[in-house]
């Protein structure tokens, strides 16, 4: 007998190995994806502020209404500015409870020409401070500062459109908070400009960079998760039962293919009658063919199918038992009959030999001997003794009676004739 895969075999193994494959690629996307991702996340955030004020003190004049202190947003004139008086307020605020801070402060001023000289003054040496805030004020003397912008310019020969004076702070502040340490520099700026020329020259005041914001930042890993649709799942949990599902229908694959191989194909019979069953018509018998009918042996079902279609009839089958050389096979007959002509197509099958059943062993008999003598106490001993045979029952009772009952050996010996 040839051994194959059958049809429903085979789809079974095509199914599980499109399963497989598809399970074999998910393993392989899940794998590639990271099971964690990283990302920073803000704990902390804090701020440190600089704030500048001016207040120019003017001398008395027609301009002015003879006031002595300009209002904000008024044309500051060189020659009618005493001072100008500079106040630097910093403050420095965290969203977290600061557990130590100290700030370290020192303050310098720089006087430049436009595209030349530059000199610096020391306003403010170092200080610390153990306090988020501190306060300075500084007076600059219009005068004195044109005075020294003269003698340079003597002394240099240079002269330029615009000259800057600008106050300059230079603050570190180093913060403990339960999210952890703080550590900045900051450094705000205030300018003062002497522009224009001859008698219109004028003051003009600007800002720069009077505050910072910083953060303390952690990096936090979390599981990366995969989404499709409504299905959330974690990367790992993925990976994790792909393998599960991968290791499943390669396991059932296995088993499939063993199991279709094991399995014989169906007989030729069972295929013709798959194939053709609508136009196959069982009987029960055969009836004899007349002399003058003519009968015609086709090589396959197919030929006698097509016989059967031009005909317009329906196939007949039938079959009977024949033996050969003690051997019995089950002929069947596919035939269309066609006025005296019969077409016939004929398949043999050889019938399986039944198992010859084994021998069963017939059972030992067993024989079975009790002891007709009293015990120490006076009842029945009733001991039993067992054997395949009666010589080996008696013989394993005459060891009993010589030990229980010694004093009777010889009156069992000579009433039941010793083994």
């Amino acid at each position: 007998m040839t051994w194959g895969i059958n049809l429903s075999g085979k789809t079974s193994i095509i199914i599980l190995c499109v399963l497989l494959a598809f399970s074999i690629y998910a393993a392989y996307y899940f794998n590639r994806m990271p099971s964690e991702v990283s990302s920073y996340t803000t704990v902390c955030r804090y701020r440190g502020e600089a704030e500048f004020k001016t207040v120019v003190a003017v001398k008395p004049s027609i301009l002015y209404d003879n006031r002595t202190v300009l209002q904000p947003g008024e044309i500051a004139y060189l020659n009618l500015v005493k001072q100008v008086v500079v106040s630097l307020q910093y403050r420095f605020t965290c969203d977290k409870p600061i557990n130590y801070i100290r700030v370290s402060y020192s303050v310098e001023a720089v006087l430049e020409a436009e595209g030349g000289w530059r000199k610096t003054f020391t306003l403010t040496p170092g200080k610390t401070v153990d306090k988020p805030f501190f306060e300075e004020n500084y007076t600059v003397n219009m005068e004195e500062l044109t005075e020294l912008i003269r003698a340079i310019e003597k002394e240099t020969g240079a002269y330029a459109s615009k000259y800057t004076y600008t106050v300059a702070p230079h603050i570190h502040v180093e913060a403990s908070t339960p999210e952890g340490p703080i550590d900045e520099r900051y450094e705000p700026k205030i300018s003062i400009s002497i522009t224009g020329g001859g008698a219109g020259k004028r003051l003009e005041f600007n800002v720069l960079d009077n505050s910072k914001t910083g953060s303390i930042v952690k990096l936090e890993r979390r599981e990366n998760t995969w989404s499709f649709y409504w299905l959330t799942a974690t990367v790992r949990n993925m990976r994790t039962l792909s393998y599960a599902i991968t290791a499943v229908l390669s396991t059932c694959l296995g088993i499939s293919i063993l199991r279709a191989l094991k399995t014989p194909p169906p007989s030729p019979i069972e295929r013709i009658k798959k194939k053709y069953g609508d136009t196959i018509i069982e009987s029960t018998g055969f009836s004899k063919i007349a002399e003058e009918d003519v009968v015609v042996r086709v090589k396959s079902i197919g030929d006698l199918v097509k016989a059967s279609s031009e005909a317009v009839k329906p196939i007949i089958h039938g079959e009977e038992v024949l033996e050969k050389d003690g051997v019995k096979t089950r002929r069947h007959i596919f035939y269309v009959l066609d006025e005296n002509v019969r077409y016939e197509y004929v398949i043999e099958e050889a019938e399986a030999k039944p198992e010859a059943a084994k021998p069963v062993e017939e059972a030992k008999k067993t024989v079975r001997l009790e002891c007709p003598y009293l015990d120490k106490k006076g009842g029945k001993c009733g001991k039993l003794a067992f054997g395949h045979s009666m010589e080996e029952a008696y013989s394993r009772l005459e060891r009993h009676v010589a030990k229980d009952h010694p004093d009777r050996l010889e009156e069992f010996k000579k009433t039941y004739g010793g083994r």
